[in-house]
C-alpha cells in the first residue's frame, strides 16, 4: 500500500503544490490531473524516491521513501517517463536491458522492433512500454503524462486486475479510475 501523507512538491519561485493525503492499494488506479507545471511528474519522482518534497511523506506499506530507501523500493516499482532518453534506443533494446523478450508482446510486428522509437507516435511507445510493464509484473507502476488509445485503456485495466497500484498522470483524464487528485 502506497500512502502520501500531507505531501505537495515546490513548483520553483517559492511556489508548492497543494497539498494532499492519499492511499492507493493494489489493483487501483490513481489519476494525477493536472495543467503542465503543477507538479506531476516532480510528484511521481518523488515516489521513486528521486526528487525531494516539500512537505509531507511518502511510504510503501509504512516504510517511509527516503533517498536513502528509495533503491530498495524501486525494484517494486515499472515507470514509463513522458519522453525516453535519447530517441535512437529501439523497443528491442528497451526489452533486452529490462530482461524481457520482444518476441512477448502482442500486436507488434516483426519489423518494426528494431526500429528507432523517435518513429513512433507516443501512444504506440506507451502501449509497448505498458506491455513490457504488465510482463514485468511490478507492485506500482507509475506513468507520466499517458496519452489516451484503447489499447493503453485496456494494458492499464489488465494491469490494475493483476492487483498492481497504478499511478499515472495527465492534463485531461480520459481513463477510468478509482481515485483521481486534481494539482
Amino acid at each position: 500500500m502506497l500512502e502520501f501523507k500531507n505531501v505537495s512538491v515546490s513548483l520553483g519561485s517559492d511556489s508548492l503544490s497543494s497539498p494532499f493525503s492519499l492511499i492507493v492499494e493494489g489493483g487501483e488506479t490513481v489519476c494525477l490531473q493536472g495543467a503542465p507545471g503543477s507538479g506531476k511528474t516532480r510528484l511521481l519522482s518523488a515516489v521513486l524516491g528521486l526528487a525531494p518534497l516539500a512537505a509531507g511523506f511518502i511510504t510503501l506499506d509504512g516504510e517511509l521513501i527516503t533517498f536513502g530507501s528509495a533503491p530498495y523500493f524501486r525494484r517494486m516499482m515499472a515507470y514509463i517517463p513522458q519522453e525516453l532518453p535519447g530517441d535512437s534506443i529501439t523497443l528491442t533494446e528497451i526489452c533486452h536491458d529490462l530482461g524481457q523478450n520482444i518476441n512477448d508482446l502482442k500486436n507488434v510486428d516483426a519489423s518494426l522492433k528494431d526500429k528507432k522509437l523517435k518513429a513512433f507516435s507516443t501512444e504506440i511507445v506507451q502501449e509497448m512500454l505498458l506491455q513490457v510493464a504488465l510482463r514485468m509484473n511490478r507492485r506500482i507502476l507509475l506513468i507520466d503524462n499517458i496519452r489516451y488509445s484503447p489499447a493503453n485503456a485496456m494494458l492499464l485495466k489488465e494491469i490494475a486486475d493483476k492487483g498492481t497500484e497504478i499511478i499515472y498522470t495527465c492534463v485531461e483524464n480520459q481513463f477510468e479510475y478509482n481515485k483521481v487528485i486534481t494539482l
